[in-house]
C-alpha cells in the first residue's frame, strides 16, 4: 500500500513541474536604439517584432541603447501598458557616445493571437520619451 503512496506523490509532483515549466527564448541581441539630441528634444519610436511563439513562453530581447546626443542620459523609468511586458535596465548615466544593454521581456500567458504592447521609456532631462512597440504573433 505505501509503495502505492509514494508511485502516486511522485507522480502528482512530476506533473505539476511539467505544467508549471515554462520556457523562455532569448532573441539576437542586434537591434540597436540610437538616442540623440532631436530624440531628446521631440521623442522618439521604435517598433520591435518578437514573431511567434506559444502560449506560455517568456520571450527575452536584449538590446543597446546608444547614446548619439551631446550630453550624458540616464533612463528614469518606464511605463508599460501590460504588466506581461518588463524593461530590465540600468539607471547609470550613459555619457555621449556610449552604450548600455538592455532587455524587454515578454510574457504571453494567457494571450493568443497577435499582440501589441507599449514601452515608455523616461528618459532624464528629455522633454519628451520614446516609446517601444512591441508585437508579436502567439499560437
Amino acid at each position: 500500500m505505501s509503495k502505492i503512496v509514494y508511485l502516486f506523490a511522485f507522480l502528482t509532483v512530476i506533473l505539476y513541474m511539467g505544467c508549471n515549466s515554462r520556457r523562455t527564448v532569448v532573441l539576437d541581441r542586434g537591434h540597436v536604439i540610437s538616442i540623440s539630441d532631436s530624440v531628446l528634444l521631440n521623442g522618439g519610436t521604435d517598433t520591435i517584432n518578437l514573431g511567434s511563439m506559444s502560449m506560455g513562453e517568456v520571450v527575452r530581447k536584449e538590446l543597446s541603447i546608444d547614446n548619439v546626443s551631446s550630453r550624458s542620459i540616464a533612463l528614469s523609468s518606464y511605463d508599460a501598458s501590460c504588466g506581461c511586458t518588463v524593461l530590465e535596465y540600468s539607471a547609470e548615466p550613459i555619457p555621449p557616445k556610449g552604450s548600455r544593454r538592455v532587455a524587454i521581456t515578454f510574457d504571453s500567458q494567457g494571450f493568443m493571437g497577435w499582440q501589441f504592447k507599449v514601452l515608455e521609456l523616461k528618459i532624464a532631462g528629455a522633454k519628451a520619451q520614446y516609446k517601444i512597440y512591441i508585437e508579436g504573433k502567439i499560437k
